[in-house]
């Protein structure tokens, strides 16, 4: 199942309801009947505590047990979804106060971090594209905001620079006037 987002249970255990007590291979709870809770395992799988646990029986993959599904959604084992942003860098300065940068996300996002050289318009949303305002601040320097997708948990970073006026630099062998760029993960100036 890899690759799916979905994760196989390997063991169901026996429990009341309501209350999800520990039941035994009877259908008695084990509290009063001082016996072992009953299980059922996936085949192929052996009981692992047989101190605490009897087996009742096995099951399938993606089987059915009392009703309820062996299989389920797991974002952190296997994520599908996105977030993803338009740019994912941006200078502000005095000529260039505000920049728009799409952010996209197939489920509901949060951003999680904050900075002082720059302001921002939204700082979370539902799946959909959102057109978020970053604004500069008088605070001057390098940060980065951190939106994250709340149901994968994936992460997509925008590293901002606010500067007062910017400088003619040699870049990978040319001069431009952008006075930055981009190199292993460091601002250079």
């Amino acid at each position: 199942m890899a690759n799916s987002g979905y994760k196989q249970a390997t063991i169901a255990y026996k429990v009341s309801k309501p209350g999800g007590h520990p039941l035994d291979v009877e259908g008695k709870l084990c509290s009063k009947s001082g016996r072992k809770q009953a299980i059922l395992l996936l085949v192929g799988y052996t009981n692992p505590d047989t101190t605490k646990y009897e087996v009742q029986g096995y099951f399938s993959h993606q089987e059915i047990v009392t009703g309820n599904p062996t299989v389920s959604y797991d974002a952190v084992y296997c994520p599908i979804g996105f977030i993803r942003l338009s740019l994912n860098r941006i200078i502000l300065e005095p000529t260039i106060p505000v920049q728009t940068v799409s952010l996209f996300s197939s489920a509901n996002w949060r951003l999680v971090s904050s900075s002082d050289i720059a302001d921002i318009d939204f700082t979370q949303g539902t799946a959909g594209v959102y057109q978020i305002k970053i604004t500069r601040t008088e605070n001057l320097g390098e940060d980065y905001f951190i939106f994250r997708n709340e149901v994968t948990l994936q992460e997509a970073a925008l590293y901002i620079v606010n500067v007062n006026s910017r400088v003619w630099v040699l870049d990978t062998g040319f001069w431009n006037n952008t006075g930055f760029w981009y190199d292993n993960g460091i601002w250079n100036f």
